[in-house]
């Protein structure tokens, strides 16, 4: 019998601190996307002021970028969160052990992987995405950083995963606060060439990006691996292979990199109907999701919470702890992202003019910030939703829901809207709001069905 957990987790699972715990959980989580948004928003600002071609290269490269480290990131993250979640819920000490250090393991391999892609494979991307050759040039270097440093962010991810999957949402809220603002600064020295600093232009951004997000990898590893004592995951861990915890990993880590990759590719293919639409549609497409990504924040946020509370839930037996925790979560994820829908709808010019975009970029990117106000309420309803499945170790449900919207939703929709209907720019962000109201469906009838809460893990 595995020796239990003398200590307990930072979370006392019972039906009383539910709201406590919902908050405590979701406020360092939206406040570390927050800033981040803050951070990439602030890139774009500084970019912007070189130009359209300069948006549209910056935007693509971390479309690109983002799509590989997610396709691999984000599983690791999902596994590692819900094993770590459920084994902490149960209070079993060495299979919290396994499930770390194989997830690491698994995660620096596929990291270097990634990173050799980035730094052989940059032009060569860009060019299958249908950029012009005068973005080609501005974004192959910046590319070549973003997505270079993959197995950095890779360790990021999993590592996050490990301390969210306890309870700790802060120390990762605390390490991207530092990276994001030494992003942000570096960025103003390199892209304009301040003080002793070259000017680098979008090369400069690509940097400062890069060394960030390397700063943030080495500094939640070392903060895991050493100085986590609630945490018994060590570095012989993470030498240490185990094939029942790599098969639990498979098993959570498959069908959500499927679906992250159904996601990503299906976002590729409608990023590459936008740039059909040229270089002014490309460039306020950019904008628009930068802005729309404050909303993102909070149902990524509150998914982190619904997760960990479900995944705890679960492991110590208390299944209708779960199923609240998933309902709770949701009222607030959504009364919060109504409040932005609000805001999107009565001020999106005044929104904008903090980039300062030429009128046609301007005009395209007020209609999409009017259209996505409609998308988020069932944007945060199912990001929590889902969020509980995940936490539980179901994601094959969330796989299908997102193949069904995204493949035969979003993709084939937004081609006859724009294109077959001539409705362009327009037809596009139809195309994704439809998109989240069939997700959010699929994802509440997901959750009434209840296999989720009939999951083992040995």
């Amino acid at each position: 019998m595995e020796n239990r957990l003398n200590e307990s987790s930072f979370l006392i699972i019972n039906r009383k601190m539910l709201h406590r715990n919902i908050f405590s959980l979701a406020w360092p989580s939206v406040s570390e996307h927050l800033l981040h948004t803050i951070t990439m928003m602030v890139d774009m600002i500084m970019v912007s002021r070189l130009g359209t071609d300069a948006i549209a290269a910056v935007g693509l490269s971390n479309t690109i970028a983002f799509t590989f480290i997610s396709m691999f990131g984000f599983p690791l993250r999902i596994s590692s969160q819900a094993l770590t979640a459920r084994f902490i819920g149960a209070h079993y000490p060495l299979r919290i052990r396994d499930a770390g250090g194989n997830s690491l393991m698994i995660g620096i391999l596929v990291g270097s992987v990634m990173s050799l892609l980035g730094i052989l494979g940059s032009g060569w991307l860009l060019r299958i995405m249908g950029a012009s050759y005068s973005v080609q040039l501005v974004g192959v270097g910046y590319l070549r950083f973003v997505l270079g440093i993959a197995i950095f962010r890779i360790v990021y991810f999993v590592c996050s995963g490990i301390l969210v999957g306890m309870g700790d949402t802060r120390t990762p809220m605390f390490i991207m606060v530092v990276a994001n603002i030494l992003n942000v600064i570096f960025n103003y020295f390199l892209i304009f060439g301040i003080g002793i600093f070259p000017k680098l232009l979008v090369l400069g951004a690509g940097i400062a990006t890069g060394g960030a997000y390397i700063l943030a990898g080495i500094s939640i590893f070392v903060i895991t691996i050493y100085f986590r004592e609630r945490i018994p995951v060590n570095l012989i861990d993470v030498k240490r292979f185990n094939r029942n915890m790599v098969k639990n990993i498979w098993r959570i880590a498959f069908p959500a990199a499927i679906e992250t990759g159904v996601r990503r590719v299906s976002l590729l293919i409608f990023i590459r109907m936008v740039a059909a639409l040229g270089t002014v549609a490309l460039a306020a497409h950019q904008l628009a999701i930068r802005i729309e990504a404050f909303s993102f924040m909070i149902g990524v946020g509150f998914g982190v919470a619904s997760s960990t509370l479900v995944g705890q839930s679960l492991g110590a037996k208390k299944v209708t702890l779960a199923e609240e925790s998933i309902k709770k979560t949701s009222y607030y994820s959504i009364g919060l992202m109504a409040i932005l829908a609000f805001v999107f709808v009565l001020f999106p010019g005044m929104i904008l003019e903090m980039f300062k975009p030429v009128i046609e970029v301007k005009t395209l990117s007020i209609i999409a910030l009017i259209i996505c106000a409609f998308e988020q309420i069932p944007l945060g309803l199912f990001m929590v939703v889902t969020g509980g499945l995940k936490g539980a170790g179901d994601t094959k449900t969330p796989m299908i829901i997102s193949a069904v919207g995204s493949l035969l939703v979003r993709v084939p929709l937004t081609y006859i809207l724009a294109f077959k209907l001539n409705m362009g720019f327009v037809g596009v962000w139809l195309g994704a709001l439809f998109d989240w109201w069939v997700k959010a469906i699929l994802g509440i009838i997901a959750f009434y069905r209840g296999g989720w809460r009939e999951l083992e893990f040995e």
